[in-house]
């Protein structure tokens, strides 16, 4: 590779396997990571350097950090089901806050000190205002959101000590399909590729809630593309390059 490449963990899921097609795309060497317990290999490209395992995995790490000289890391591997979450907070607290701690640790040993953090407006909870500004309070309401919150505040003070280079991107509710390649979860829960597999399958599809302020009293969201998703990932990435 002749430019230093990106390390993508959680490369084969929806996210980012979509954030490692647009870094490729746009010139940048990727070596993707993921344990495929939720992703998908054949969402990569032919030829990538793919390694399999754990992020938190030091040996997993020193392998794919061998494949290139890695100017940082983008991490978007998580687990990320909110209702999970709440029946199992200890396990989303250490899979997303606990390893990943970990994981920039072992990343600093080795000189890796770059890192963009793929986090959630989970962090902000239920907001006070419309829309949400960034500098809204953090006051996430359950433990996926607290466990992106934790690891924020984690990478915010490794940089305030000037060990770490960090941008964190908060978002909702990424939606969407590149050509070939969109959601595949083995349990589906999002909203979009529900309601187009109800379409599908002449299936009932129910929206729940009825109170909210708007014109019919059902609910509002907002979505963002994956492939603008994506690239705000590269965007984020050119400015901590600098």
């Amino acid at each position: 590779m002749s430019q230093p490449a990106v390390l993508i963990t959680g490369a084969a899921g929806y996210v980012g396997s979509a954030v490692a097609r647009r870094f490729l795309a746009e010139g940048i060497p990727v070596v993707a990571l993921d344990d495929l317990s939720t992703g998908h290999r054949a969402s990569l490209p032919p030829g990538i350097f793919f390694v399999q395992g754990d992020f938190a995995d030091e040996k997993v790490l020193a392998q794919a950090l061998s494949a290139a000289s890695c100017a940082g890391l983008v991490h978007c591997a998580a687990l990320s089901l909110v209702e999970e979450s709440v029946r199992e907070p200890e396990r989303y607290m250490q899979a997303n806050f606990e390893k990943a701690r970990g994981m920039v640790e072992i990343l600093e040993k080795r000189g890796v000190r770059r890192i963009l953090f793929s986090s959630s407006a989970a962090v902000y909870g239920e907001p006070s205002a419309i829309p949400i500004s960034e500098d809204h309070p953090i006051a996430p309401t359950h433990a996926y959101g607290r466990s992106k919150a934790a690891f924020e505040t984690f990478l915010d003070e490794a940089a305030c000590a000037e060990r770490l280079v960090c941008v964190s991107l908060r978002y909702f509710n990424a939606a969407g399909a590149e050509p070939g390649h969109g959601e595949d979860h083995r349990t589906e829960t999002h909203l979009i590729p529900r309601l187009l597999m109800a379409l599908r399958d002449d299936l009932p599809f129910a929206v729940y809630g009825d109170d909210y302020e708007t014109p019919d009293g059902t609910c509002l969201r907002d979505y963002i593309h994956i492939e603008d998703l994506a690239q705000a990932h590269v965007a984020a990435w050119r400015v901590l390059s600098k």
